[in-house]
């Protein structure tokens, strides 16, 4: 199935919703802040990035990041 990549503070969200996604068979990766999902993000194959939009209505510092790896 997919790799998929979590990434929220809300730490309760996040385990559920990975424990959903391994029951379906999908590899799930978690990170609680941004800085960790760009971490963890070259090591997985991103396809698609979902969640843009809200990322797009955050400020800049959150964005840019995104926009420098190509993603958006």
């Amino acid at each position: 199935m997919s790799k998929i990549l979590i990434v929220d503070d809300d730490l309760a969200s996040c385990r559920t919703l990975q424990l959903h996604l391994r029951s379906q068979k999908h590899e799930v990766l978690v990170a609680h802040s941004v800085d960790d999902g760009l971490e963890i993000l070259p090591y997985t194959s991103h396809g698609n990035v979902s969640g843009l939009k809200k990322a797009l209505q955050t400020p800049f510092f959150i964005a840019d990041p995104l926009n420098q790896r190509g993603l958006i």
